[in-house]
């Protein structure tokens, strides 16, 4: 017993052992049998008024593998006062919930008093990919709880991945719209286009938040029929759903989608003007550096701020050399904005990863530049460009480093560039130690 206690984790064994009284037990003592065992377990987990000590004893059962497990635990899910210990038990028994009275348990558990084991049955029902469970994780949905919410979603989307349309059947038969707006989240997670047109009609509801719900759901479907369905509601009256609708169609190609952002640029909400210009920073459609100009353009300086930084994202030549080009003109707070972004922000890693390794110099060149002008001098890429090949990139490189000239190491390097073959790299040099480089060398 004593090896099959010391299996379990430290505050496990120490409970055991207290609540068995093992610590009393003498060494030479006979070992207690299997049996005796399992009835010690399951008389703590009837009757023990400890919950931690009944616990323990869960986890002793399971480890001993006893018959008559199961049954202790649907009798602890329907009949032991505490909630963690319920909620072990459907864990526990999740391995089995595909027999019918495992599962009747699991389903009876989604009227429990406690959240927690209400998400831990709808978590099991979930993974039987059954769809025979549908209609409990659809009550689910109209609970109107996020946690609970979020795990129904998961389930109903892994248990009706390849049958879409009967459950867009089952959906019909709900006018409930916390449960309609769960399944337009269900029919976006499967991203099956067979759920378009359903979801199509659902932007014509009254509901703002199924609306946009169904807008979020045809932009993970991504097909022409979402498309269009999705720049039909730009105009809606709801921002929920405009801000959907942008968000969605600024991952999707095409000149009609850059058509339908460019108006978006005139939209009354803030909110949706600032998405708009992340938006920008992720479309590979061509013609997406005008729209970004444009946004560059808002009276608003936030938009401003995404919008350069979205000219960054694109990792392209000429959106890099709009960036410098429209930074000069910005006033000196929008200037301060972009030197203050946290140094988690992708466009960093972006700038970093084309200046080290992007095939074109002149790129790598844009990337120092704007490293520089955002504020940023990362001294391991300043000194593997000092040695770049293209000595364009060297001389960026030098210039990038100004106001780190008087640091030994770099005073070093400086030094020694001075000495470059390509007289672009000695000027650079020459302009840094004269301090009259301009405001990065765009």
């Amino acid at each position: 017993m004593e090896r099959l206690i010391d299996r379990e984790p430290p505050e496990v064994r120490a409970l055991l052992r207290k609540n068995l009284h093992l610590e009393e037990q003498r060494p030479d003592a006979p070992a207690l049998s299997s049996d005796a065992l399992v009835e010690n377990y399951a008389r703590t987990l009837r009757t023990h008024q400890d919950p931690a000590a009944r616990i323990s004893a869960i986890e002793a059962l399971r480890s001993l593998g006893s018959d008559s497990f199961r049954e202790l635990l649907l009798d602890a899910v329907a009949t032991d006062p505490s909630p963690e210990v319920r909620r072990l038990s459907l864990s526990v028994l999740s391995a089995e919930v595909t027999d019918d009275r495992v599962s009747g348990a699991f389903e009876q558990a989604l009227r429990d008093p406690s959240l927690e084991v209400k998400v831990e049955a709808a978590a099991g029902l979930g993974q039987t990919g059954n769809p025979a469970f549908n209609r409990a994780l659809l009550w689910c949905l109209a609970a109107g709880d996020p946690q609970l919410d979020e795990t129904a979603v998961a389930g109903l989307a892994r248990i009706n991945r390849d049958g879409v349309t009967l459950f867009m059947d089952e959906l019909m038969g709900h006018s409930e719209e916390k449960i309609m707006r769960g399944g337009a989240r269900v029919m976006g997670e499967i991203g099956d286009p067979r759920a378009a047109g359903l979801l199509r009609t659902w932007l014509g509801s009254r509901d703002k938040e199924l609306r946009a719900a169904s807008a979020r759901a045809l932009g993970a479907i991504g097909t022409i029929e979402a498309k269009e369905a999705l720049i039909g509601v730009l105009g809606d009256t709801s921002e929920q759903v405009r801000l959907a609708a942008t968000r969605a169609l600024g991952r999707m190609p095409g000149s009609d989608t850059l058509d339908a952002l460019f108006g978006m640029c005139r939209d009354p909400s803030l909110r949706i003007r600032l998405e708009l210009a992340r938006v920008v920073g992720q479309s590979r459609t061509v013609g997406v550096v005008e729209l970004a100009e444009t946004l560059c353009a808002d009276p608003e300086e936030g938009v401003r701020v995404e919008a350069l930084l979205s000219l960054l994202m694109l990792r392209d030549l000429e959106a890099s050399g709009r960036f410098l080009q429209i930074l000069k003109d910005q006033p000196a707070s929008v200037q301060r904005a972009l030197r203050e972004i946290p140094h988690s922000h992708p466009v960093l890693g972006v700038l970093r990863e084309s200046a080290a390794s992007d095939s074109r110099p002149a790129m790598r060149v844009a990337a120092l530049r704007a490293l520089h002008r955002l504020g940023q001098r990362p001294l391991e890429l300043l000194y593997s460009s000092f040695d770049d090949p293209a000595p364009e990139v060297r001389a960026a490189a030098v210039e990038a480093a100004a106001e780190l000239r008087h640091e030994p190491a770099i005073a070093e390097e400086l030094e020694r560039l001075l000495r470059d073959v390509d007289k672009r790299v000695r000027d650079a040099v020459r302009r840094v130690k004269m301090s009259v480089i301009g405001s990065g060398g765009a």
